[in-house]
């Protein structure tokens, strides 16, 4: 996969991936809202306060949403879940990097409070909500990277 993001993101690979993340994201989500601890939530929450926090670069809130991804995977309780995270990490890494909300003071707002939702979900043990904010955000970051690439 290291090899294949090095080449390039097209669009082929970039639908590939929200595939992929549209299928086992959400019910990753949905898992960490049955099974998560309070020290996972904790971590989440760091995750969301990196977000939120005037990031160095694009590759920093990049960075901190790939940990909050990771986070919602190990909150799961299922090491599976946790392992497609890290499989994904580098071509997750690259796609969040595509077109980062930071340029953007209330896009990066709106894009921090959608990732904020999947966590109030998750902390309510609302595993349908859940499951429902992670497709959101899913969603709107491809829509967001495939907007931006055909105005390139």
């Amino acid at each position: 996969l290291s090899w294949r993001v090095a080449l390039g993101m097209d669009a082929d690979f970039r639908r590939d991936l929200v595939d992929v993340r549209r299928a086992m994201e959400p019910a990753a989500a949905a898992l960490a809202a049955e099974r998560r601890t309070e020290a996972d939530l904790i971590v989440m929450r760091r995750a969301i306060a990196g977000m939120r926090g005037e990031p160095a670069s694009d590759y920093g809130f990049a960075r901190a949403d790939l940990e909050l991804h990771v986070a919602i995977g190990a909150a799961s309780q299922n090491p599976m879940m946790r392992s497609f995270a890290s499989v994904i990490e580098t071509a997750l890494l690259e796609a969040f990097t595509l077109s980062p909300p930071t340029r953007t003071p209330n896009l990066h707002r709106d894009t921090v409070d959608a990732h904020e939702r999947i966590i109030d979900c998750i902390e309510a043990r609302d595993a349908n909500g859940a499951s429902a904010a992670m497709l959101a955000v899913i969603d709107a970051g491809h829509h967001r990277v495939e907007a931006e690439r055909e105005r390139d």
